[in-house]
């Protein structure tokens, strides 16, 4: 079942991407000139084959890669040359579907993957050192509001199941400062339930007013949750498609290379 519901793409984009381009790695296909706008509210789904620059492009708007050239902006300002702290500050969110190793690390606990992207900046650090009142304070309030099932604030991490761990990125990343959230396989092995709640939490930010890109190689995902479709093929983003009734046709022909008609 697709989605009907009206953007509002009358204002300006709240991301803006330009000719984007990525230096090859091995085993990821680099970005070939990639463009597309973002408004707020909306979900673009981003649809292919593995392995056609969806994990550059996820990646490189999350400010985790280099771009080789072209701009990102986000809400009028470029962002391109912004590492990690800086997005965040201007809004940028990242949410993985690697949750242990690339999203959290195993072997802290839930509190401190809660202030993960925040090492060393004020509130949760004085001067460089922990305040860990405050991180156990934020943890708690977080746990609370994502409904995150741990022992407490203090356990590993890596002693949560895939659905919680889900939570924590979700907790971190969906927080009050993001205007732009870029997702990456969101649901990568969870099971229905938690499939199914992180599709609500994606869908309840883009009624707050959330930009959003969700990347997945599931078809059915984005056809439940996206706004427009677009498809990587081969480093390029072949075309976007708004979704409805013959998405599904469209989509399988920009899978292919070929134009949708």
């Amino acid at each position: 079942a697709h989605r009907a519901r009206a953007v509002d793409r009358s204002g300006a984009p709240r991301l803006q991407v330009r000719g984007l381009t990525t230096d090859a790695t091995r085993g990821a296909s680099p970005l070939r000139g990639v463009d597309f706008d973002l408004w707020p509210g909306e979900v673009l789904g981003i649809a292919g084959v593995d392995g056609n620059g969806q994990k550059h492009l996820a990646e490189v708007l999350a400010g985790q890669r280099a771009a080789a050239s072209g701009s990102i902006s986000l809400g009028g300002t470029d962002v391109t040359g912004d590492a990690v702290p800086e997005r965040r500050r201007r809004g940028g969110g990242y949410v993985t579907g690697e949750r242990v190793g690339e999203g959290t690390v195993g072997i802290f606990s839930v509190a401190t993957n809660l202030v993960l992207k925040e090492i060393g900046t004020p509130p949760f650090f004085r001067r460089g050192i922990s305040d860990w009142d405050h991180i156990h304070a934020h943890a708690k309030a977080l746990i609370k509001r994502n409904d995150i099932r741990t022992p407490s604030e203090k356990t590993q991490v890596a002693k949560l199941c895939g659905g919680n761990n889900q939570k924590v990125l979700l907790g971190r990343e969906l927080n009050g400062e993001a205007s732009v959230v870029i997702f990456n396989k969101p649901t990568y092995g969870l099971d229905l339930q938690n499939t199914r709640l992180a599709h609500e939490r994606i869908l309840a930010g883009a009624e707050q007013g959330l930009a959003t890109v969700v990347i997945s190689t599931d078809l059915d995902e984005l056809l439940e949750i996206s706004d427009r479709m677009g498809v990587m093929f081969q480093g390029h983003l072949a075309g976007i498609v708004e979704n409805g009734p013959d998405v599904e046709r469209k989509v399988g022909l920009l899978m292919t290379g070929a134009k949708a008609a």
